[in-house]
């Protein structure tokens, strides 16, 4: 927002010449102004309507007067809008362009998210959140080393001081607008949004040049579209997961165990067929962040074309209206002496009920053993994790804890009574 000033002749001149008015009857009351010292457009806004009386200025002058001036401070703020959007994706194409920038970006975003979200929500005269101590060893490391970062939080008011960042004043209209658009990147690389209360009212620096509305019925709420309102569709999210999580528990299932013996002339394709299963649910993650990370860029391009913009949070609506529901996940369990237990669980249940599950049909009770995924080999532990992840069907391995994978063991894992009622699979 740098520039000359512009001052309050030029501006009333340009105003009166739009307005067809005479420069004549203009010229009085840009000579009442600047005696007053109100030489410049922006000292204009200092003006209540009882100055402008005072001053004799004719009502239709100061109202065209403060309708210009809201104009030029709209037109200001959305500058600020495509000047910050195109700071964060600077700061994007930063961190895409260097090792482990995935962590890094993640780190300094959500620093951002919690320095802009305290500002927010904190009373004005409590200055604290707004001064950053350059020599705290975690700000520096999320922020401070990152130059892009420090420039977007000189942008948004931030001042640099010999040993602090410091936001003397506060914007509570510009504070909230940067929390939405530092929040549109955080969900968009797995980061959960701040959203400050409904219930909180940020301060308002009272402007006497804003056009008022006043109510006819004060009672009666405006009502405008929140098709892309973050909270509504967050409220929407969390209910539409609420009702599958109690589609989940109300669905009954019934354990089915199942033991197949694989022989060797099929070994390897029925286990490909199989694993495929699993290598698609092992693979979906880095894929997703792959794919999430790269797509960042094309998303705040677009972010500056406001009226065109769809929100992340509502294509995450979409795709839980649209998708299919699981409440079951079939479990498989590998041995090393090509038998396979499988068995039914409702997605409610833990991975503690996996263990619980292969321990009850092993040949040798009270042996520890543990479970993974392979390839790469990623152990699970026997937790209360859900089972969400494991639907529709998952791929586990088998291993005793104290023997060597290298040497092995031949079995039999299963029990006696397991491995008399076993299928051949193929």
């Amino acid at each position: 927002m740098s520039g000359s000033v512009l001052t309050t002749r030029d501006f009333l001149t340009q105003l009166a010449a739009e307005q067809g008015f005479p420069q004549s009857r203009i010229e009085p009351i840009i000579e009442k102004l600047t005696n007053e010292w109100y030489d410049s457009a922006e000292s204009l806004k200092e003006l209540s309507d009882e100055h402008w009386n005072q001053l004799g200025v004719p009502v239709r002058v100061s109202e065209l007067v403060k309708k210009r001036l809201n104009d030029l401070s709209n037109q200001n703020q959305q500058a600020t809008v495509e000047s910050t959007a195109s700071l964060l994706h600077r700061l994007l194409e930063y961190f895409l362009s260097r090792d482990n920038g995935h962590q890094n970006l993640r780190e300094t975003i959500e620093t951002l998210q919690v320095i802009i979200y305290n500002i927010a929500i904190t009373n004005p005269i409590d200055d604290r959140v707004r001064r950053l101590k350059k020599s705290n060893p975690k700000f520096n490391a999320k922020i401070g080393q990152h130059h892009i970062a420090i420039e977007y939080l000189k942008k948004i008011g931030f001042t640099d001081e010999r040993e602090n960042y410091y936001m003397p004043q506060v914007d509570f209209e510009e504070i909230n607008r940067a929390l939405d658009e530092v929040n549109e990147i955080a969900e968009n690389i797995g980061l959960p949004p701040k959203l400050v209360p409904r219930t909180e009212v940020t301060p308002e620096v009272f402007n006497p040049y804003k056009p008022a509305i006043t109510k006819t019925n004060p009672d009666m709420p405006k009502i405008n579209s929140r098709e892309h309102d973050p909270i509504a569709i967050t409220e929407a999210i969390k209910k539409l997961e609420e009702n599958h999580d109690q589609l989940a528990r109300q669905t009954s299932v019934s354990r089915d165990p199942v033991v197949y013996r694989i022989s060797d002339g099929n070994l390897n394709a029925t286990l490909a067929k199989l694993n495929e299963e699993e290598k698609n649910r092992s693979n979906q993650e880095d894929e997703e962040r792959q794919i999430n990370l790269r797509n960042i860029q094309r998303v705040m391009k677009e972010r500056e074309e406001l009226s065109k913009f769809h929100n992340k949070r509502k294509k995450q609506l979409e795709t839980l209206q649209s998708r299919e529901i699981y409440t079951r996940a079939l479990i498989r369990i590998r041995f090393p002496d090509r038998t396979l237990l499988q068995g039914t669980f409702s997605v409610k249940e833990t991975e503690r009920d996996i263990y619980a599950f292969v321990a009850s049909f092993l040949a040798q009770q009270g042996r520890k053993f543990h479970l993974f995924f392979s390839p790469p080999k990623t152990i699970i532990k026997a937790t209360t994790k859900d089972l969400k992840s494991y639907a529709p069907a998952t791929l586990l391995s088998f291993a005793w804890n104290d023997v060597n994978e290298t040497l092995g063991e031949h079995g039999p894992f299963l029990n006696e009574d397991c491995l008399n009622r076993s299928q051949s699979l193929g």
